[in-house]
């Protein structure tokens, strides 16, 4: 299982469960401009 993170702005929260990212989506608590990547990823 990987983790995922979300920068907004400078602040980068996480790492979040693949169903607490989906579940952020749905409430509309992850905006467009969020930048959003694996745990694995080096780069947002």
């Amino acid at each position: 299982m990987s983790g995922w993170y979300i920068k907004r702005d400078d602040q980068i929260t996480g790492p979040f469960s693949r169903e607490q990212l989906e579940e952020f989506v749905a409430a509309g608590e992850v905006i467009e401009s969020d930048l959003i990547r694996q745990e694995a990823a080096r780069d947002f």
